[in-house]
C-alpha cells in the first residue's frame, strides 16, 4: 500500500459535487485504485439514489483513533431497488476492498429514511 492523498482516490468528479472538509495532513494508507473503484461505486449508488441530485448527500470525513472516517449518507426513494441493471462494483465487492486493508471496516445501514454507508481506512501517520 501506498500513502494517498484524498484526491488520489477521491475522484474530481465527486468532490467538485459533494460539499465535504478534508482534515489537514493525513494520508489514507491504501491501494489508490481501488479505493477509487470502491468510492466511485458508492456515490455513485447514492446519486442514483437520489435521482441525481447531489445536494441531497451527506459526505462526511473525520479522524477517530488511527483510521480516517468517511460518512455517505442519502435518503431512501426506492429507486435503487427499481434498477433494472447494474454495473455497480456492488457492496460486497467493496466490502472486500474496505477488508483488504489494515483496520478497514465498511457498514450500511438504514436510519430512519436514509442510507447511511460508512467506511474505516487506516491513517499513514509515518506520512504525515
Amino acid at each position: 500500500f501506498e500513502a494517498l492523498n484524498f484526491e488520489d482516490f477521491l475522484q474530481r468528479d465527486w468532490l467538485s459535487l459533494i460539499k465535504y472538509e478534508i482534515p489537514k495532513g493525513f494520508k489514507i494508507k491504501g491501494d489508490r485504485h481501488l479505493l477509487r473503484v470502491m468510492f466511485d461505486n458508492l456515490f455513485s449508488n447514492a446519486l442514483y439514489e437520489v435521482n441525481g441530485d447531489h445536494t441531497k448527500i451527506i459526505f462526511v470525513i473525520a479522524e477517530k483513533d488511527d483510521t480516517m472516517f468517511f460518512r455517505i449518507s442519502n435518503p431512501i426513494t426506492g429507486r435503487s431497488e427499481r434498477k433494472e441493471e447494474s454495473t455497480d462494483v456492488g457492496i460486497e465487492q467493496s466490502r472486500a476492498i474496505v477488508s483488504g486493508h489494515h483496520k478497514g471496516i465498511l457498514t450500511i445501514m438504514k436510519v430512519s429514511n436514509h442510507f447511511e454507508v460508512m467506511v474505516y481506512l487506516p491513517i499513514d501517520r509515518q506520512k504525515c
